[in-house]
């Protein structure tokens, strides 16, 4: 295994896909690219501007990502921000990955849902195996 994708947003599903990344990446001593995927707003209520600042927390979120793997793995590891549909852009990045890693649900608010609908189209069309990682419950009870 020599590169790691994980697709990350805002979510604790995500921030636990990312740590169970680091580790699989530590193991096998492969490379880890972390992906976020930000939508353009379109219609009457979008704005240059609102895009401008979708993009540049996009870039927040994979910078911050990549400074704090870069201490914790012993790989290389980059940080890539794409515009488009969540999963369909982790799909088409799954042709270059030997693993990929995501989060069982993300920030859409479907918390009784056990996997989010990015995970459930990347489970059907992704071209390397997938990890959906689960947020742990930090000893609570839902």
């Amino acid at each position: 295994m020599d590169r790691i994708v994980v697709g990350l947003d805002s979510s604790s599903a995500a921030l636990a896909a990312m740590e169970w990344a680091i580790e699989a990446a530590n193991r096998h001593l492969a490379d880890l690219t972390i992906v976020n995927v930000w939508q353009r707003r379109t219609g009457t209520n979008s704005s240059v501007r609102d895009n401008d600042l979708r993009f540049a927390d996009a870039r927040c979120v994979v910078d911050n990502a990549v400074a704090s793997c870069k201490q914790r793995c012993a790989q290389t590891v980059r940080g890539h921000v794409a515009e488009g549909d969540p999963a369909t852009v982790l799909s088409d990045v799954s042709n270059h990955a030997d693993l990929l890693v995501v989060g069982s649900r993300g920030r859409s608010g479907y918390l009784t849902m056990l996997f989010g609908s990015v995970a459930l189209s990347i489970a059907d069309h992704a071209d390397c195996p997938i990890a959906v990682i689960h947020p742990r419950l930090n000893g609570s009870i839902r």
